[in-house]
């Protein structure tokens, strides 16, 4: 059963404390998976016998499959470090699939700043995040990296 209309359930039966929890365990090829509940908890417990009954305000936790999420392993400074090929491939190896390498066609002599060198890097269209902070593996990521 899909999230949303569990939550209309519970909902037009009376039910007013209901809490969601992603499970953030799919792989992007499973995306006909997501909001897909997993498993029920009421009272903290996740085996419970249909015919019992329960007060209007019981907590009911509701998680659902969702894309999984990891970290980006280096920072927006750190990324600056790399060539666009190396970061790329440390993205990959991290689980991310939707990266995109994008020439900035900036440099003139190549003195300053190197070819193939990352310029900047934007995570969801976001050039500041934080090194703890998790993003869905589908996520867009671009590298923008200096060339002729």
């Amino acid at each position: 059963m899909e999230f949303n209309h569990a939550t209309e359930l519970l909902e037009n039966n009376g039910f007013t404390n209901i809490q969601s929890k992603p499970l953030n365990d799919l792989n992007p090829n499973e995306k006909s998976q997501i909001n897909v509940i997993g498993e029920v908890e009421i009272l903290g417990d996740n085996v419970f016998d249909v015919d019992t009954m329960y007060p209007y305000d019981t907590q009911i936790v509701l998680s659902y499959h969702s894309i999984r999420e990891e970290c980006v392993p280096v920072s927006t400074k750190e990324a600056k470090q790399y060539n666009y090929r190396e970061l790329k491939k440390i993205l990959n190896d991290t689980g991310f699939v939707n990266v995109h390498p994008d020439p900035a066609h900036d440099l003139i002599m190549g003195i300053i700043n190197k070819e193939d060198m990352v310029k900047s890097i934007t995570v969801d269209g976001n050039n500041h995040y934080s090194s703890w902070e998790s993003f869905p593996v589908d996520t867009e990521i671009v590298i923008t990296y200096h060339s002729y």
